[in-house]
């Protein structure tokens, strides 16, 4: 079962690819390509040396920054619009937190034909243990094209903790 769905995936990806979300144009313009954030350096930390007179360690100062604090969204909602903030100001590293790699490809070629995604809601697939997310987008102004656009995610429980948007089921 799972060959099956890593297939349909992959041909989706590729469908996606080649139209786009709204299926007017089939080329990917370079400068809308998504960029990969870099982090904020972190905060030196002072120059004191970490030996004393007798060359014993001695404690180190207390200004390490803290670690990052763990995403946790106990519901697809929370997840979702994590996910819409993270797409609207390309955000990359923030959207790995949210989809597997081929939902997050294919949301990735959406980007020229799609743009202000916003949470409409989401819907439980009974018995199948996950969720058909609804969204609404606006178009880039190069596409000329005004209204709205909507777009479906199915969106499921995470391994650990939280929920991915595992498949964009269609976009248009």
């Amino acid at each position: 079962m799972r060959p099956v769905r890593i297939i349909t995936a992959v041909i989706f990806a590729a469908a996606v690819a080649v139209t786009g979300c709204a299926a007017h144009s089939n080329t990917v313009d370079p400068a809308n390509a998504p960029t990969r954030k870099v982090a904020a350096p972190r905060a030196q930390i002072d120059s004191i040396s970490p030996v004393n007179r007798r060359d014993e360690p001695v404690a180190s100062p207390s200004r390490v920054p803290a670690p990052p604090r763990a995403l946790h969204f106990a519901t697809p909602e929370e997840a979702m619009r994590y996910l819409a903030a993270a797409y609207n100001r390309n955000d990359l590293a923030a959207l790995m937190h949210v989809t597997t790699p081929a939902a997050r490809h294919n949301l990735l070629f959406m980007r020229p034909n799609a743009d202000n995604l916003q949470l409409v809601g989401c819907t439980a697939n009974a018995g199948r243990g996950d969720y058909l997310c609804g969204f609404t987008h606006g178009f880039p102004a190069a596409m000329h094209q005004s209204g709205t656009g909507h777009a479906h995610f199915t969106v499921a429980p995470a391994d650990r903790v939280g929920w991915y948007m595992t498949v964009l089921d269609d976009c248009s």
